[in-house]
């Protein structure tokens, strides 16, 4: 057999104010040709899955082109087209083939396209004929029906903190391979729920409904024909008319599998959603609780550090990175703190200024709250600049293992046991390993602050004496109701709250 993989991954945010253009993805990752198998076989993405696969199997593996941006407000279009194009002319150079694979986030936005997947889908299609094509999503997608109609199969992340991406790779991989083997002809059974639910209430690794859901929907994987199933929360700040959770089941009609299985299964597990759609909840904090919170611990600092998620400032999510209002209460009780406080902040021309100094020396500059301007107003910082760093980092952790993350010009001004992290990029804070590439140990601190509002507990929480969410207005604010959502269809719970009945749809 021979496979082409292909990779195009963007998350994107209704509400932020970034846009994210041809550098953007080429300063995450943007690999060609045999560069794919060197810089991502081997880690645990939906790509390492796909390579691990290929080398269990004998699957001659033929990589057309591989990239990720970090999220942000939409895609530029030229920048949507110049990656299509290369990707969809490194597919057709690579037929023949048995069939391809390629890891997609679901919840991409593109300037004037509503659909920008969909329409991808739709041109690869257009290339590759009937050949099957086997999809992965990020359990945050938001899968449309062009999408759906031009995949064969589409395999979702179970897990929320994401842990799963190499695993997700290796059933999208594994069911490529059945259904070439075994001549299948898979379907998809699809249903849309109308709910929109805060990133930290949907948490698969604790007691809860995400956790019931995932092992009700592994239960019926293997059965009656059933080939894969996923349970997608949506990207919940992306204003879209097809905005909502999606079950889904990809099923072949053998043995006693019939349409009329899947769209019982499928129904089955949305409409158990829908029923637990008041049970998924999480605790928020005021910045001034959370940091309160953590003064008042009377524990040593061999417990752990209180590791803060500043969750309305998710950079994972789309937000900037530059809030600052955690900071601004850490600058007020600083005295107070029993251990060092790790802070981290988005600001180039910061951490520009920082980089006229010579480590030792004094600095004083404004910080943060320059792109945020609605939640969030520069702070005057004034300290010592302890290091200056310019470079990247890669994550040892259990999500995104292996991948390397970007921080640019970088510089840690340090206000007695308060040390601030300035980097001039945007970059993933949910691993320990951000700090560590500064020489910050987050074990050892009193309070660590992460700009992750889920994934980061997956690293965390083994070094973690606490973890609270700090809530707020924001980009990737909870409070969802306290954003400008314009398009997304009505009614949706949480906003309106009404009776519904699942209505399951079959592509394929």
């Amino acid at each position: 057999m021979r496979f082409i993989c292909a990779e195009l991954k963007q998350e994107g945010n209704s509400f932020s104010p970034l846009r994210t253009g041809l550098r953007d993805f080429e300063s995450y990752h943007l690999y060609r040709g045999p560069e794919v198998e060197t810089h991502l076989a081997g880690t645990g993405t939906e790509m390492g899955g796909f390579y691990s696969v290929a080398q269990r199997e004998g699957v001659e593996m033929s990589p057309a082109l591989a990239t990720m941006a970090m999220s942000s407000g939409p895609v530029e279009q030229d920048a949507f087209q110049t990656l299509s194009e290369e990707l969809l002319e490194r597919v057709e150079s690579s037929l023949p083939a048995d069939g391809i694979l390629l890891a997609l986030h679901g919840a991409m936005l593109v300037d004037g396209l509503d659909d920008p997947e969909g329409a991808l889908l739709t041109r690869l299609r257009k290339v590759s004929g009937a050949i099957p094509v086997v999809v992965s999503l990020d359990l945050h997608a938001v899968p449309t029906s062009g999408l759906l109609e031009h995949a064969d199969a589409v395999v979702g992340f179970d897990t929320c903190p994401h842990t799963d991406l190499f695993e997700t790779g290796v059933r999208a991989a594994e069911l490529l391979v059945k259904i070439v083997r075994e001549r299948v002809k898979p379907r998809i059974a699809f249903v849309r729920v109308p709910l929109d639910l805060p990133a930290e209430a949907v948490d698969t690794s604790e007691a809860g409904p995400a956790a019931d859901l995932l092992q009700a929907a592994r239960t019926e994987r293997g059965r009656g024909g059933v080939l894969s199933t996923s349970i997608f929360y949506p990207q919940p700040w992306l204003d879209m008319p097809h905005l909502g959770a999606t079950v889904l089941v990809v099923f072949h009609e053998a043995g006693c599998g019939t349409a009329a299985t899947a769209e019982a299964v499928a129904a089955a597990l949305a409409q158990r959603l829908w029923d637990l759609r008041g049970a998924f909840r999480a605790e928020f904090h005021s910045v001034e609780q959370a940091v309160d919170l953590a003064l008042a611990s009377g524990a040593t600092p061999t417990a752990g550090p209180f590791v803060l998620s500043d969750s309305a400032d998710t950079t994972g999510g789309g937000a900037t990175g530059d809030a600052t209002r955690l900071l601004r209460q850490l600058l007020d009780v600083e005295e107070r703190l029993p251990g060092d406080a790790l802070v981290t902040i988005v600001d180039a021309d910061a951490a520009r200024a920082c980089a006229r100094h010579l480590p030792g020396e004094r600095v004083s500059l404004m910080v943060g709250g320059r792109v945020d301007r609605r939640f969030n107003q520069p702070v005057r910082l004034e300290g010592v600049l302890r290091t200056l760093f310019h470079g990247r980092f890669r994550v040892s952790g259990p999500s995104y293992t292996g991948l390397i993350m970007h921080m640019g010009l970088t510089s840690v001004v340090e206000v007695d046991r308060l040390k601030v992290v300035i980097t001039s990029e945007r970059t993933w804070t949910h691993s320990p390993d951000f700090y560590r590439a500064v020489g910050l140990e987050p074990a050892q601190a009193w309070i660590v602050l992460t700009k992750s509002n889920s994934t980061f507990k997956a690293s965390y929480s083994p070094i973690a004496r606490r973890i609270l969410f700090v809530g707020g207005p924001g980009i990737t604010s909870p409070e969802l109701a306290s954003l400008p959502f314009q398009r997304r269809p009505r009614p949706l719970y949480p906003f309106e709250d009404f009776e519904w009945i699942p209505e399951p749809v079959v592509y394929g």
